[in-house]
């Protein structure tokens, strides 16, 4: 029976840090693609017209300018990239919990 709690408590712990590693993942990776996103679709027109962009016009220009497509897009990514990642980490959790439970007896 102490064996058993003790294997409940260590698949707890497993989850905590698990959900935090999930809220991080979620944050950095939903931050990174939005930002790729929009970067991508600032810079189509310039590279169609073979004009050179920086950042710099991106910051100024295209966010001001297109300030709802921005949210919108924004929304949008940060969503599906975060579903997307979420479900990736819980998968991976559940097969650990799941092989932690196998190996307990």
């Amino acid at each position: 029976m102490k064996k058993e709690v003790s294997r409940r408590d260590q698949v707890n712990t497993l989850k905590k840090v698990f959900l935090a590693i999930k809220l991080f993942f979620m944050a950095v990776c939903s931050a990174l693609t939005t930002f790729y996103l929009l970067y991508v679709q600032y810079s189509i027109p310039y590279i169609e017209k073979g004009r050179p962009h920086t950042m710099e016009q991106f910051l100024n220009t295209y966010i001001p300018d297109n300030i709802l497509l921005v949210v919108s897009y924004s929304l949008c990514s940060v969503i599906a990239v975060s579903f997307t990642v979420f479900l990736a980490l819980h998968g991976i959790q559940t097969l650990i919990v799941r092989f932690m439970m196998r190996n307990s007896g």
